[in-house]
């Protein structure tokens, strides 16, 4: 990793040094064309918006990635290359949690998961993430493992949760949408969806999970079978659902309204 940074830092110095040479030719020009008095004032305007800039992208939020696989030994040193991940080879997951600063455009290290994984759910509860099930570490094939649970703290570790109570019927490829409530304890998400293995069967199940109790319970089913797919919760409380892999509606969404006992269907997707 100590190699790979370095290498990387060697070439923005670089690419550093050529930009400031070039930076002498085009103040000489300017200044040619306007006068010094007209390139100092578009220097101090091009300094404000550099400023503007930066304030700018240091208040995004970061691209963060939790898990995956591990693959290559120039990544994590001492790992041998095991080929295309798969079950059945029992290609390690990564603990490892990286976050893009958008102002650098550089990966940072975070606090590792508990476990590794892939194919988990993940999203935000009341500030914090959550991450959900998946293809645990201790995955082999024939043996998912626990439907294990964890929550980044305010200490911004990872703490480990009771594993979900509906096992691996939550499957793999599975969508988590924050569940706004004030009476549970540590939040509520709906996981929609997944798939199971080894028969690689997409699901239409939909659970209410109390993430300090790891309790799921089953709500209106999809009306299409979905893995990784994508969903949102809507201002009024609707959760939409769309797309997905395994199933023969790959272009279709449905929706669920509040309080309905049932998914309703909405115009299928242009692609």
């Amino acid at each position: 990793m100590g190699n790979l940074f370095s290498t990387a830092r060697h070439a923005d110095n670089l690419l550093a040094m050529d930009r400031v040479f070039h930076l002498i030719h085009v103040w000489a020009l300017i200044s040619d064309s306007v006068g010094f008095m007209g390139a100092q004032r578009l220097m101090r305007s091009c300094v404000a918006a550099n400023k503007g800039a930066r304030e700018y992208l240091e208040k995004l939020p970061h691209l963060v990635v939790y898990g995956g696989y591990m693959e290559y030994d120039r990544i994590l040193p001492g790992r041998k290359f095991l080929g295309p991940p798969s079950r059945q080879t029992g290609t390690p997951r990564s603990r490892k949690v990286w976050g893009l600063d958008p102002l650098t455009l550089r990966w940072n290290e975070r606090a590792e998961l508990l476990v590794g994984r892939s194919h988990h759910a993940c999203c935000e509860v009341r500030g914090r993430v959550v991450i959900l099930s998946g293809c645990v570490e201790e995955w082999r094939s024939g043996d998912p493992g626990p439907a294990t649970v964890e929550m980044c703290g305010d200490d911004d570790v990872f703490h480990r949760f009771p594993s979900l109570s509906a096992g691996h019927l939550c499957g793999e490829g599975t969508v988590a949408v924050e569940i706004v409530e004030t009476d549970s304890e540590s939040g509520q998400v709906l996981l929609i969806g997944g798939s199971l293995w080894p028969e690689c069967v997409a699901l239409r199940t939909v659970y209410a999970v109390d993430i300090a109790t790891g309790q799921c319970t089953p709500q209106p089913s999809m009306i299409h079978a979905r893995a990784h797919c994508a969903a949102a919760r809507l201002p009024d409380g609707s959760v939409i659902c769309a797309g997905g892999e395994l199933g023969r509606h790959s272009s279709s969404a449905e929706i669920l309204y509040p309080g309905a006992s049932a998914w309703a269907l909405l115009p299928n997707m242009r692609v």
